[in-house]
């Protein structure tokens, strides 16, 4: 069977991709949560040169981090 056509943000990424082809950018999300669309961007064709995540609830942010760990290099 066919997989299902990406929607919402996964749709979104894969529709900006080709504006930015073979250019790494840098990802800024001020008020971050738990990471979880730094993680779908991981997962999309883009390309990141550097994340800065900002979150102000200390539980989130370690959510995050621990979400997030080993996803970078």
């Amino acid at each position: 069977p066919m997989a299902a056509a990406p929607t919402g943000l996964d749709a979104f990424l894969d529709d900006i991709a080709p504006y930015f082809y073979r250019r790494a950018l840098t990802y800024v999300d001020i008020g971050a949560f738990r990471g979880e669309v730094l993680e779908r961007i991981l997962k999309s064709k883009l390309r990141l040169r550097a994340a800065h995540l900002v979150e102000p609830n200390p539980a989130s942010l370690a959510e995050a981090r621990e979400r997030l760990a080993g996803q970078f290099k």
